[in-house]
C-alpha cells in the first residue's frame, strides 16, 4: 500500500526519531530530528527544486518541521533544502518534511497518485510536455499521459 507522510507523518515513519519519545512505524529507512527548523514561530515558506517531480520549483511550508538526519542507501532523495533531504522515497513511501497541501501547486501530489498506480518506477523518470496531456511519463518506450 503506497504511504506519503508530511511533517510528523515523516517523524512516524523513520526508523528513528530524536525528541520526545514516541511510537513509531519505523517504515522508511531514514532517521528524523523533531522540529528540528525551530519553534512555530520560525516556520517559513519557501522554494525547492525537485527535478523529478515539477520542472519548476515547488512551494514548501515548514511548520515546526523535521529534519531528516540520515537517509538508507535505498531512499531516493527527491528534493533538498539547504543541501538536506526534505522529499525522500523508498519503494512505495514518500515523505516530507514541509506541507505541499499547504499550497495551491499539486506537483508533489501529483507525484504521488503517479507512484501509487506504478506510473512512477522506483528509480529514473523523465517528465516530458505532451500536446495531447498535460504531463505525459516516459518510461524507456512506453509514455502514459497523466490528465
Amino acid at each position: 500500500m503506497p504511504i506519503y507522510g508530511t511533517c510528523a507523518g515523516a517523524i512516524l515513519l523513520s526508523k528513528k526519531t530524536t525528541g520526545e519519545k514516541s511510537d513509531i512505524l519505523k517504515l522508511l529507512d531514514i532517521d528524523t530530528a523533531r522540529n528540528a527548523y525551530g519553534r512555530q514561530v520560525e516556520s517559513f515558506s519557501t522554494q525547492i527544486s525537485a527535478p523529478e517531480i515539477s520542472q519548476k520549483p515547488i512551494p514548501a511550508v515548514f511548520i515546526r518541521a523535521p529534519k531528516i538526519i540520515r537517509v538508507g542507501k535505498n531512499v531516493e532523495i527527491l528534493a533538498r533544502f539547504r543541501n538536506e533531504p526534505v522529499l525522500v522515497r523508498e519503494k512505495n513511501i514518500l515523505a516530507s518534511t514541509f506541507h505541499p497541501e499547504l499550497t495551491d501547486d499539486l506537483a508533489v501530489h501529483r507525484y504521488f497518485i503517479r507512484m501509487s498506480s506504478g506510473v512512477v518506477p522506483a528509480h529514473r523518470f523523465v517528465i516530458a510536455r505532451s500536446p495531447q496531456a498535460t504531463e505525459a511519463i516516459s518510461l524507456k518506450h512506453t509514455t502514459r499521459c497523466i490528465p
